[in-house]
């Protein structure tokens, strides 16, 4: 396998002007892909995200003259396809591409029902590292997630994104706690974004702050165990 490193490119945007991310990204994208495409060829462009990203990588491929085949995470397709212009670039992205890899079988299944062309929809679910993520002494792992009480926690794990929709989680999390009977309850968002401020000011008017806990990027050796005595996640 050969490594063309890593490469940053700047793509310009207008507030408002949605539909136009595609092909100003794809205009990005393909300058790139003509200098990486002078360091030596490749078989397949690989592109994470079906909107804009998708419609961008599946338009720079074919002008590379090669194919491409795109991932569709989760947001991208539960709440894009519910917005009709970039719904049509989705399926538009699918059509032009050799297949997509969905995290999901439901992702596989939205996106079959909204049109695209089932037999390029393939569910390949994320991997896990059983070396981190597995059962341990039940004191022990509390320990490290400095828990001292018999707390009942939630944990969340996401970017802190419009996308994402954690104000929803806060609120969720503030009728839970209201009415919980039993151990004290603890919110631990893991994960960054623009949101947090707003996030952390919500918190205090739900009445909740003592009990939510922003821990901020985390790496999969930090949410293991975690992962590991949650009472769910979120």
């Amino acid at each position: 396998m050969r490594s063309f490193g890593r490469t940053t490119f700047r793509c310009p945007t207008f507030p408002g002007w949605a539909m136009h991310g595609t092909p100003l990204m794809h205009r990005a994208l393909q300058r790139e892909l003509v200098r990486v495409k002078a360091e030596g060829a490749w078989d397949v462009l690989l592109a994470s995200w079906l909107y804009p990203d998708g419609g961008a990588a599946t338009r720079a491929a074919a002008a590379a003259g090669t194919p491409s085949v795109l991932i569709a995470q989760g947001s991208d397709v539960h709440k894009y396809l519910r917005v009709p212009r970039r719904k049509q670039a989705i399926l538009e992205a699918v059509k032009a591409s050799r297949g997509v890899i969905t995290r999901s079988r439901s992702l596989a299944t939205l996106l079959g029902e909204a049109g695209a062309e089932k037999s390029k929809l393939h569910p390949v679910h994320n991997g896990v590292d059983v070396s981190l993520f597995h059962g341990g002494p039940r004191e022990e792992e509390r320990g490290r997630l400095g828990l001292k009480d018999k707390a009942t926690v939630i944990l969340y794990v996401g970017n802190l994104l419009p996308v994402k929709n954690p104000e929803l989680l806060l609120r969720a999390f503030a009728r839970l706690r209201a009415g919980w009977q039993g151990a004290p309850l603890q919110l631990r968002m893991a994960g960054k974004g623009p949101m947090r401020e707003g996030l952390e000011k919500l918190a205090g008017e739900l009445g909740i702050s003592g009990s939510v806990y922003f821990l901020g990027p985390q790496d999969a050796g930090q949410i293991a165990p975690g992962c590991g005595r949650r009472m769910c996640s979120a």
